[in-house]
């Protein structure tokens, strides 16, 4: 049995006509409301079965309606239901009252090779059942089995509201009325949770496009079905480029800080300011060269060679990571002592701080990696905190920082250097020993960026830098905010 639809309309009526020459042409025409008729039957060898007429448009809702209370009691034992692949059949209870009725599904292929479409058959036979191929509701099935393993996009998109985010979007983006033609642009919350997936998994643009096409995980989280369209490398280029000149990353943060307030995770328990280098492509330059980008100047040899000067990264910079050695308890005093070690890096530095109470990055600031960490105290101190505790290491200790701390009430925690030339006194150890204990909650948010998302920046000058950086903070925030709502104890 084929199962189809067909329908008509009034403003299918001819318009127009033909009389003889001098004569007023006179015959019906609907007016007003363009009314849709549809019907809905089967198709046997024997003729049609199974009619329905519906007064409008075949959905989802009069689809199953139809299978149950006109075509589920016409179908006998053997029956083969066929049907194309239109949205309307494909929902799950259809395949529930069909398999109410005792039947089974078989997929079938057909129509030419220039447009094959995939048949969905039901079999009226529990003997019929075929397997090792695609079935109707295997997408279905599928999403449950993610949702079973624990799919942490599905949680994401449970918790999180990205509709906050729309207004800050729309006003970044500024699109001006579309004119005639032309494809409509991609939904702007569809395209910022593009770049959450790529600061999720550190995805550069053509793998985001290819892992999104690849991966049911992505499309659900996205709102994409298989048929859906997907936004190609270039797309989230630009989108993302319109979003670095607008510098809109900062008022996204911003809003989603709001929305944070708004859940009931406020700014408690005091401050922990740290900051982390992020790695970006070293680059291979001369020692004229690098005088020449120290300066601020572009090199000569690069002015007349634009592809080059693209790219180019004149705005990261060198540093060197000092990692003091630990001598073990215990140890030989006569045995040589362990070596300190200086690495060298190359690329920005992302500043932040967190608050005590929930672990979420209030502030944050991107600079370059030889950025001194103690003169970005003051961007990074929240007045919105409601205590008055800062935590930081020795790179924040100065008198500056103590007079501006002091003159804004709060109370300075942060660690005190070792004397010069002098050993470290026992109560000055012990101070800092116990600050570290609260200070130490920032390297878990550096851990969780480097290690499970993989922070590095691929692109080229600060202002992409910072968004880059800038989304890394946010989607952070987005985590934790799962992990927070996950708890069993209120957000107070």
């Amino acid at each position: 049995m084929f199962i189809d639809e067909t329908w008509t309309a009034t403003n299918m009526a001819r318009s127009h006509g033909r009389c003889a020459k001098g004569e007023r042409l006179r015959m019906g025409f609907p007016h007003g409301h363009r009314k849709t008729t549809t019907l809905v039957a089967g198709l046997r060898m024997s003729g049609m079965v199974a009619p329905m007429v519906l007064d409008g448009p075949i959905n989802g809702d009069w689809f199953e309606a139809y299978v149950t209370q006109v075509l589920v009691p016409e179908l006998r034992p053997g029956d083969v239901v066929i049907m194309d692949n239109l949205s309307s059949h494909k929902r799950a209870s259809v395949r529930e009252r069909i398999e109410a009725a005792g039947a089974s599904w078989t997929p079938r292929k057909t129509g030419s090779v220039r447009r094959p479409e995939m048949i969905h058959c039901f079999c009226v036979t529990a003997e019929a059942e075929m397997t090792g191929q695609p079935g109707f509701f295997d997408l279905s099935d599928r999403y449950e089995a993610l949702s079973a393993a624990g799919d942490p996009l599905e949680r994401l998109a449970a918790v999180v509201d990205f509709e906050v985010f729309r207004g800050s979007l729309v006003a970044a983006l500024r699109r001006s009325p579309r004119g005639k033609g032309g494809r409509p642009p991609f939904d702007p919350v569809l395209m910022f949770k593009i770049l959450v997936l790529q600061a999720l998994y550190s995805l550069s643009d053509e793998a985001t496009e290819f892992q999104i096409k690849d991966r049911l995980s992505f499309q659900r989280f996205l709102g994409l079905g298989l048929d859906g369209t997907v936004p190609d490398a270039t797309t989230v280029w630009l989108f993302r480029e319109r979003l670095v000149k607008a510098r809109a990353i900062d008022k996204l943060f911003a809003r989603f800080d709001v929305a944070l307030t708004d859940r009931g995770y406020l700014a408690m328990g005091g401050q922990i300011i740290d900051a982390t280098v992020v790695p970006a492509p070293k680059q291979r330059n001369t020692q004229e060269e690098k005088v020449a980008i120290k300066e601020g100047r572009v090199p000569e040899r690069w002015k007349d060679k634009p592809a080059k000067l693209r790219q180019k990264d004149r705005d990261a910079r060198w540093s060197v990571k000092y990692t003091k050695a630990k001598v073990k308890g215990g140890a030989d005093p006569k045995a040589s002592k362990p070596v300190d070690l200086a690495i060298p890096m190359f690329g920005y530095k992302n500043h932040i701080g967190i608050d005590r109470k929930h672990g979420l990055i209030r502030t944050w600031d991107a600079s370059a990696a030889n950025a001194h960490d103690g003169a970005r105290l003051p961007v990074l101190i929240s007045p919105d905190n409601t205590a008055s505790g800062v935590w930081a290491d020795t790179a924040y200790r100065s008198k500056k920082n103590e007079a501006f701390l002091a003159k804004g009430m709060f109370t300075s925690n942060i660690h005190q250097r070792k004397p010069h030339r002098r050993a470290m006194p026992e109560r000055i150890a012990r101070a800092n020993a116990k600050r570290s204990v609260v200070r130490s909650a920032v390297e878990h948010v550096f851990a969780g960026q480097k290690h499970r998302m993989g922070l590095v920046v691929r692109t080229i000058g600060i202002a992409r830098a910072r968004i880059k950086i800038g989304m890394a903070n946010l989607t952070y925030n987005l985590q934790r905010l799962v992990w927070l709502e996950g708890r069993t104890a209120p957000a107070c």
